[in-house]
């Protein structure tokens, strides 16, 4: 009888042993779960600011493309007129 009770003790000293180190996995799992969220959301914000950048970036070249446009458009005119001012080319 003393050597079952024996082995049992032995069982639960090692399964005790094992639940310690998976507690001790698991915090350090949790650790750098935390770490890696921490950098995902660090990268998620740095998107978010580089998207917002793009998106202004694009509305000023639509209104520079839009004063090229009008421009280049006044130009023609100046152009056409200055032609018109002079006949026709020989």
């Amino acid at each position: 009888m003393d050597a079952r009770l024996e082995r049992m003790d032995a069982h639960m000293e090692r399964g005790n042993e094992l639940m310690a180190q998976i507690r001790e996995q698991h915090q350090l799992n949790l650790r750098e779960h935390e770490r890696c969220e921490a950098a995902f959301n660090a990268t998620r914000d740095s998107i978010r600011a580089m998207t917002a950048e793009i998106h202004e970036n694009t509305r000023t070249l639509k209104d520079i493309q839009d004063g090229i446009k009008a421009s280049n458009k006044g130009l023609l005119r100046v152009l056409d007129r200055l032609d018109e001012g002079f006949g026709p080319l020989p």
